[in-house]
């Protein structure tokens, strides 16, 4: 039994229904569907209440703009009305990786164009996909999104997965599998419950945190600076010339990241990491950091980049949007420290410009 077959078993009618409104509103606008409208559209349902059970790897909510809204995941769109017909798009897809692979064991990217007049698929059929693929594929798949644009097209990077692909007896049973690796039946799917598991599963930052009895017998020097953005980091983005993009604030925000860490100002430190988050997708061809995190690089990448986004991002929302309060536990900089997968960002970015 499909992994997706057994887990729609286990849905309820409304949860059905909510998979269903979150699916149709990303097939319209490719956007997530706002917190607000889904509660009018359920009616006097508590969503929490009807979200206990479902997985974070199916359905979650996060911020964006400001305002709490439902994202779908790759599996969770399968779990939808569509579901059946999505699958079996995605099978056709990777018959045709495997067999373009198989006509060129070379083959380094595939984009839209070669897909649809392969597949002979439809203007909708090419809609359905695109907004599929914008969902973020599975880590080890055998291709990873490069970009993505408004028009509908994409290019993507064939991977050194796709010999797994081609070692597949079944695509359905490979695709089965790769859905199967990404799903985690402990991973919350409201917002809050997000934050506090996000809290309580995050690792210590890279380097060696200091504690606030250790800071005063040690120099500015010696704090923080290593663990943020190097100095020769900055140097090497200031050193680049783009045509295409003005580095000037990126730059800026990095310094301003540096000094911020030496003084342990700790809300600066996460709001200005989400801040670069936010700023520049747009280099990697897309609108958002998720969709980075999801579909840009290898796996290694990949995972850091989630890491960044699930992580820092979720803490920069619960320091920033949390209000007055009559205890306060206020964040230090072991808890808002994402330097090691901030850095890779940089260097990637250092890397593709400098091209």
């Amino acid at each position: 039994m499909h992994l997706f077959t057994k887990l729609s078993a286990d849905l309820t009618h409304l949860q059905k229904q909510l998979l269903d409104i979150v699916w149709n509103h990303h097939l319209e606008t490719g956007k997530p569907y706002t917190t607000r409208s889904l509660q009018i559209d359920l009616g006097k349902i508590d969503l929490s209440k009807l979200l206990e059970g479902v997985s974070g790897s199916i359905i979650f909510e996060t911020m964006e703009n400001n305002a709490r809204c439902y994202r779908l995941s790759l599996l969770g769109s399968l779990l939808s009305g569509h579901g059946s017909f999505l699958f079996s798009l995605l099978v056709r897809f990777f018959d045709f990786i495997k067999q373009t692979y198989e006509r060129d064991r070379h083959i380094q990217t595939l984009d839209s164009a070669a897909t649809r007049d392969h597949l002979h698929l439809s203007d909708q059929d090419m809609h359905y996909l695109y907004r599929l693929l914008s969902l973020g594929l599975p880590p080890h798949a055998p291709v990873s999104l490069s970009s993505m644009q408004p028009n509908g097209t994409w290019s993507a990077y064939v991977t050194d997965h796709v010999t797994e692909l081609y070692l597949a007896d079944d695509t359905m049973i490979y695709l089965d599998k790769l859905l199967s690796d990404t799903y985690d039946s402990t991973t919350p799917s409201t917002y809050n419950a997000r934050l506090r598991h996000l809290v309580a599963t995050t690792p210590p930052p890279i380097g060696n945190a200091v504690s606030p009895t250790e800071k005063t017998s040690r120099t500015s020097d010696e704090r923080f600076r290593s663990q943020f953005v190097s100095r020769s980091r900055i140097i090497e983005l200031q050193a680049l010339k783009s045509k295409e993009f003005d580095l000037s604030r990126l730059v800026r925000m990095c310094e301003e990241l540096v000094d911020c860490a030496e003084h342990e100002n700790a809300h600066a430190v996460i709001m200005l990491t989400r801040a670069i988050l936010d700023h520049v997708p747009p280099i990697f061809g897309f609108k958002a950091f998720s969709r980075v995190a999801n579909n840009y690089g290898d796996k290694s990448f990949k995972d850091a980049m989630s890491h960044l986004e699930n992580g820092s991002r979720r803490i920069a929302d619960l320091n920033l949007h949390t209000r007055i309060r009559t205890r306060e536990a206020l964040p230090n900089m072991t808890q808002v420290g994402f330097s090691g997968p901030l850095d890779l960002l940089l260097s990637e970015i250092v890397r593709k410009l400098g091209k």
